[in-house]
């Protein structure tokens, strides 16, 4: 977050990369895994203002 906070980008969020920060922070292994989610068939309704 600190970095995003000073550069006004996300570092690498790849699992592999957060897997390695989350055990370099406390000795823990992270439990990160790839996720592609699916295609959405169909767009949103869009809202009506009343």
């Amino acid at each position: 977050m600190l970095t995003r906070l000073r550069t006004g980008h996300w570092p690498d969020t790849a699992p592999r990369t957060m897997n390695s920060l989350a055990a370099a922070a406390d000795g823990v292994p992270g439990r990160y895994l790839p996720y592609t989610p699916p295609r959405f068939n169909r767009m949103y309704p869009e809202r009506s203002h009343r």
